[in-house]
């Protein structure tokens, strides 16, 4: 993880040597997760607002119960 090296005198002996020591570059790849919900359930704008829904996958994804 990059720290924030503008900061670096605030910051950790770890994260000082990260930012001393290596280049950090872009990510490779970013992951996007999606979420559905029914027409009568409306839209979250946010995950405070999902509390306490239930949640539902593909099946060829095995979520935990």
């Amino acid at each position: 993880m990059r720290p924030n090296c503008d900061l670096v005198e605030r910051l950790e002996d770890e994260s000082k040597f990260r930012c001393n020591n290596l280049n950090f570059t872009e990510p490779l790849y970013e992951q996007v997760l999606g979420y559905f919900s029914t027409v009568e359930a409306g839209t979250f704008t946010d995950h405070a607002a999902m509390e306490g829904k239930s949640s539902v996958g593909p099946r060829a994804i095995p979520w935990p119960h």
